[in-house]
């Protein structure tokens, strides 16, 4: 199996620094290069707001860090596409968008409204545990 591409959605990111579940293992492979994730500027600043939830309680340090290997293990796509896929949550398109313009493969998700889709223009959509009994090997 080649390197895979995919979209980490952020409730994916958010969970790989909040715990060491299967979000952060995949993580972990994109940091040692063995994935590909792909992240808009759109998306990183989504990222930004979230990880500032004040119900998260992440440090300061960890906040840094955390943006930082995000930084150092994403490819930035950039582009400019709109996708109105999703009328539920209009937010969500951004991953449909960042997916189509960086051909992922995935998009590792635990969002209802973009698990619904199953597969958008190619790009299988799938939860985190899915897509780790693919890539876990």
């Amino acid at each position: 199996m080649g390197k895979k591409k995919v979209v980490l959605d952020t409730n994916v990111l958010i969970s790989a620094l909040g715990w060491r579940g299967v979000p952060h293992k995949i993580s972990l492979k994109c940091l040692q290069g063995e994935i590909k994730n792909d992240i808009t500027p759109k998306i990183l600043q989504e990222i930004k707001k979230v990880i500032e939830y004040p119900k998260f309680k992440f440090t300061h340090v960890d906040k840094s860090e955390f943006i930082g290997q995000i930084l150092e293990a994403a490819f930035i796509v950039d582009g400019t596409l709109t996708v109105d896929e999703i009328k539920n949550d209009e937010s969500d398109n951004q991953f449909l968008e960042c997916a189509v313009l960086a051909s992922a493969d995935y998009i590792v998700t635990g969002d209802e409204h973009l698990l619904g889709l199953g597969e958008f223009l190619g790009v299988k959509i799938l939860k985190p545990k899915k897509f780790w009994e693919l890539v876990k090997a």
